[in-house]
C-alpha cells in the first residue's frame, strides 16, 4: 500500500470515529423543557423548574420513587415521580 493510500484510509477512519461520535453525543444530549413541552416529547428530557417546598415530598420504598412537586418557568405546578431515592443535595441542589 502507497504512502497516500495510508494517508486517505487514516483519514477516513478518523473522519468515521468523529462522525460515530458527534451522532452519539447528540442522542444523549438531555433537552430542558417546560411541562407543556415535555408532554409531547417521546425522549428523556428535563423540565427546569423550581421545587415547591411547602407541598409534600416523599420517597415510597414498594415502588422505589421519590416524588415532588415542582413549578415551571410558566407558573405551570404538577406533581414529579422520579424512579429511584431522594438524590442527596436535593434541598440544596437547584431544580
Amino acid at each position: 500500500m502507497s504512502k497516500k493510500a495510508k494517508l486517505i484510509t487514516g483519514i477516513l477512519i478518523i473522519l468515521v470515529f468523529v462522525v460515530v461520535g458527534f451522532m452519539s453525543f447528540m442522542d444523549n444530549k438531555i433537552e430542558y423543557v417546560n411541562f407543556a413541552q415535555a408532554k409531547d416529547k417521546v425522549k428523556t428530557v428535563e423540565v427546569k423548574g423550581q421545587w415547591v417546598k411547602d407541598k409534600e415530598s416523599k420517597f415510597d420504598p414498594e415502588s422505589n420513587t421519590f416524588s415532588f412537586y415542582m413549578v415551571d418557568d410558566f407558573k405551570t405546578e404538577m406533581k414529579v415521580v422520579l424512579a429511584g431515592a431522594k438524590p442527596n443535595n436535593f434541598e440544596v441542589a437547584e431544580l
